[in-house]
């Protein structure tokens, strides 16, 4: 039996899996799918039982069920949800099920939240203006008419902050939203059996999650010095649940990206574990690192020898820690020891981990991603190995044809070796099949073989053409001096890099009809490779940086874009002219390869005035370009934009490359 061709609105069939949590008897994660008429995704819980081997719908519905967590004694499962409002707040249930209590009834809703030890309290954030009395109870009985002048009173209020918007901050807008300057983060505490939450945290911070220490200690993570976006430095802050506070600074470090700080961690001894940077150098291309907070307030750093990213870890007991490491285009499970201070590989199975848990060092739960399973759920024991728990689309992949790729390696002129993979799309009528070029952006991130770019790498392949995705110098996953080989020059040797890729597959494809793409640093990086290459036949730049002259005067990651070109906001000693050099919008007449721009108008990562400069200096030009723009969507549109903008967007690009044949 033949297989179906896999197209690009099979996209509405996919089921992805992430957010895994467990117990010694069960194991929870979220199952998330495209809702095409809601332009969002519908997400629910779904629960294994470890002693039957039963999987139990645990949620279902059209809200988005997120985040699961179950109580220390097992008892119970916490998440958040949307069913009762467009905001996220936490609902508890039994771990047999039953009837979901909610919790929160915060005004804009919750964006993180743990337990307590004990399982009786739950810690939680919340946007708050710190101005009004948000520990009232919200759920008094007030009249109709009185519910009506509250409704409106507050409808007032909100459109007195837009008509006319004033902005006080640098960084006024973040994802697709623009950011209301009177709320900051703040930690609360619901106490079950009281069924009433309380604030703990005050003044004008804000807090990140925080985690416990015994039941009446939280730590958390802030930025005291203002303005926060440009500050190299973090405090780990220390609060008294049973009080109202600023909070205790316990330690200040190190860490310009404070933006991208994770939670602590903190074993059941106290030992406390923070995320960060921490050393000085190239801080836009530095691994995300670990460290561990001594007596004396030192910090050791556990990965700096490993020289790899460690995007998240939890402690499996008083010795040892537990985390994903990113290594080589793929993220495993590794055990690190701090009485030996090193790692072990849990496995050796060639996927990709996205999310895990682990209660003991022989067995470990996991959701991960690759090309025969981009998105499963799996346990390892030491027993058995690798073994499926659940592929929700075991159904829709025994249907269609899948191109597994063939992985390799290149060696640069300088001898850095960097890897890649290629996807072989079959002959067509005795013709090689034309190529395209996928770059990644970050760009200190990685490809791997499959991940939210498997739907449509395989659409691509499916349509006959052979896809080429790299991960050259500057890309994460190989140590930082790997990543660091182009800072303050993007589009130099990684884009020499990426056409010796392109040479190295020119014998097996129409080298006639070459094709490149990529968003970010790669709609960067498609751009200027085509002002100084002319071999594409068509060019799809997609959110892409184009001015690093003017990028992060409005983007919502000024620091971190000032530190990829080697200055900073301390002495603004920028140079003007090679800034310029390295825009693609600066090498605008030397492009002649047609091309497509695709962009959001909610995307404040990469503002849209960046395509919309490049666009107007190709079009003034009479060049073939064409600028596409995404209403409501962000920086995230082809990850997990509104599906039909999924859709489209890959239907556009490839339309593009038929027409330029």
């Amino acid at each position: 039996m033949s297989k179906e061709k896999i197209i690009s609105s099979d996209y509405l069939k996919l089921k992805f899996v992430e957010a895994l949590d467990s117990t010694s008897t069960h194991v929870a994660w979220v199952q998330r799918k495209p809702n095409s008429v809601k332009r969002g995704y519908n997400s629910s819980i779904r629960v294994l039982d470890k002693n039957t081997g039963k999987i139990k719908q645990y949620t279902s519905g059209l809200a988005k069920d997120m985040s699961p967590k179950f109580s220390p004694n097992g008892l119970k499962l916490a998440f958040l949800s949307t069913r009762s409002q467009e905001k996220p707040q936490i609902f508890v249930m039994d771990i047999t099920g039953g009837e979901a209590l909610q919790c929160t009834k915060n005004e804009k809703g919750v964006t993180s939240f743990e337990w307590s030890p004990d399982s009786n309290l739950i810690m939680y954030n919340s946007l708050t203006d710190i101005t009004k009395d948000d520990d009232e109870e919200k759920d008094k009985p007030i009249s109709e008419y009185e519910a009506e002048l509250e409704s409106m009173a507050k409808k007032e209020e909100e459109r007195k902050k837009v008509d006319p918007r004033v902005l006080t901050d640098l960084v006024y807008r973040s994802g697709t939203n623009f950011r209301d300057l009177e709320l900051f983060s703040h930690l609360y505490i619901y106490d079950l059996e009281k069924e009433k939450s309380k604030r703990v945290s005050d003044g004008e911070y804000n807090f990140g999650p925080g985690a416990w220490s015994g039941n009446a200690t939280i730590y958390v993570i802030t930025v005291r010095t203002k303005p926060m976006y440009t500050s190299k430095n973090a405090t780990l802050v220390k609060f008294d649940v049973s009080q109202k506070s600023t909070g205790e600074d316990v330690l200040n470090f190190l860490s310009p990206m404070s933006l991208f700080i994770p939670p602590p961690k903190i074993s059941e001894n106290g030992q406390i574990m923070i995320g960060g940077v921490f050393t000085e150098g190239s801080f836009a291309a530095q691994n995300s690192k670990w460290a561990t907070v001594n007596d004396d307030n030192t910090l050791s750093i556990i990965n700096l020898e490993l020289d790899r990213s460690i995007p998240y870890i939890k402690w499996l007991n008083e010795d040892s820690c537990i985390c994903i490491v990113e290594d080589h285009g793929i993220a495993d499970i590794r055990i690190y020891s701090l009485s030996t201070k090193q790692f072990t590989t849990v496995f050796n199975a060639k996927t990709n981990v996205t999310s895990f848990d682990a209660k003991s060092d022989n067995d470990v739960y996991f959701t991960s991603t690759d090309p025969l399973h981009p998105w499963a759920v799996w346990k390892w024991t030491s027993e058995s190995g690798v073994e499926l728990v659940e592929d929700p689309n075991t159904e829709y992949q025994n249907k269609v044809k899948i191109v597994e790729p063939e992985e390799f390696w290149l060696t640069n002129p300088e001898g850095v070796k960097y890897q890649g993979w290629f996807f072989s799309a079959q002959d067509q009528n005795g013709k090689k099949p034309p190529m395209i070029l996928s770059i990644h952006g970050g760009p200190t991130v990685m490809w791997n073989n499959s991940g939210t770019m498997w739907h449509e790498w395989q659409t691509q392949v499916a349509n006959g053409y052979s896809v080429l995705a790299m991960n050259p110098i500057g890309s994460g996953g190989y140590g930082e001096k790997f990543a660091q080989l182009i800072n303050a020059k993007w589009g130099d040797e990684d884009a020499r890099d990426l056409l010796l890729a392109v040479d190295h597959f020119t014998e097996r494809v129409d080298k006639n009809r070459l094709y490149i793409t990529g968003g970010s640093y790669a709609g960067f990086q498609t751009a200027n490779i085509i002002a100084k290459d002319h071999r594409f036949k068509g060019a799809c730049s997609q959110r892409g940086v184009y001015n690093v002259l003017n990028f992060w005067m409005a983007t919502d990651i000024p620091a971190w874009a000032t530190y990829s070109w080697n200055w900073s906001f301390d002495d603004m000693d920028y140079d003007l002219e090679h800034l310029w050099k390295h825009s693609p919008t600066g090498q605008a007449k030397n492009i002649q390869t047609p091309l497509l721009m695709i962009h959001s108008e909610n995307d404040y990562r990469v503002q849209i005035s960046q395509a919309e400069e490049l666009f107007g200096a190709l079009k003034m030009q009479g060049k073939e370009a064409v600028l596409v723009r995404y209403p409501r969507d962000g920086h995230e549109l082809s990850r997990s934009g509104e599906p039909l903008h999924v859709i489209d967007r890959l239907d556009r690009m490839m339309d593009w490359f038929e027409t330029y044949k």
